[in-house]
Formats: C-alpha cells, sequence, structure tokens
C-alpha cells in the first residue's frame, strides 16, 4: 500500500508516516499542494491523506488539481479548524472523508481498509 501524506506542519507528517509504516505502509511525504500534485503526477497511491489548510495552495485546490490528473484517485481530507464549506466542497467533489484533528489512529486505519485493498 502507498500513502502520500500532505500536511505543512512537519510533525503531523513524521507522526502518520511512522504509524502507518508501522502498519507495513509505504509512505511519502510532502508540505504543500504544489509538491502534492507534483508527486501525485509521477506516482500511484493507494489514498492520499490532505490538509485542508496550507499556505500558498490549500488542501482543496490541491485535491482539485490531482483528481483532474487521476479522476479515481482516493483522497481524504484532514483539518484541525473550522472550514466545513471547503471539506463540504471537497466531499460533493469526491474527496472519500475528512479526518478532524487530532486523529484517531483506528479511524485512519478504517478509512483506509473501506476504500481500498488494505486488509491487515
Amino acid at each position: 500500500m502507498n500513502v502520500l501524506i500532505v500536511d505543512d506542519e512537519k510533525n503531523i507528517c513524521v507522526f502518520l508516516a511512522r504509524l502507518l509504516t508501522l502498519k507495513g505502509f509505504t509512505v511519502s511525504t510532502v508540505s504543500d499542494g504544489p509538491g502534492a500534485i507534483d508527486l501525485a503526477a509521477t506516482e500511484l497511491f493507494d489514498i492520499i491523506f490532505m490538509d485542508v489548510r496550507m499556505p500558498e495552495m490549500n488542501g482543496v485546490e490541491a485535491f482539485r488539481a490531482i483528481r483532474k490528473q487521476r479522476p479515481q484517485q482516493k483522497v481524504v481530507m484532514m483539518t484541525g479548524y473550522a472550514v466545513d464549506e471547503m471539506i463540504q466542497a471537497a466531499i460533493d467533489e469526491g474527496a472519500i472523508a475528512c479526518l478532524r484533528k487530532p486523529f484517531d489512529f483506528d479511524e485512519i486505519i478504517k478509512i483506509i481498509r473501506d476504500n481500498t485493498a488494505y486488509t491487515a
């Protein structure tokens, strides 16, 4: 399973990457929307976890750009803020879920199980 984590908070990327790596996932991380778009253009990911609020380009804009390149890409939005309109727009356009920070790791694994071929 190949996972991409996109968050401008380095601690979030490190935390999620460590936990998912321990579960056997191959994890890549980037800190911004343009980096996510570039990486998603060259690598296939089973699922992408995308922060909503990031500088330069928000996560919804990056999600839209990635879905233009890869219409079937599975993306989970993540947020620690009340950005309900942005989240609803992403869900309406095909994001599979929204995780609220702080994360419940069991919820992350459930989302992965429910939306990919992961079975462990």
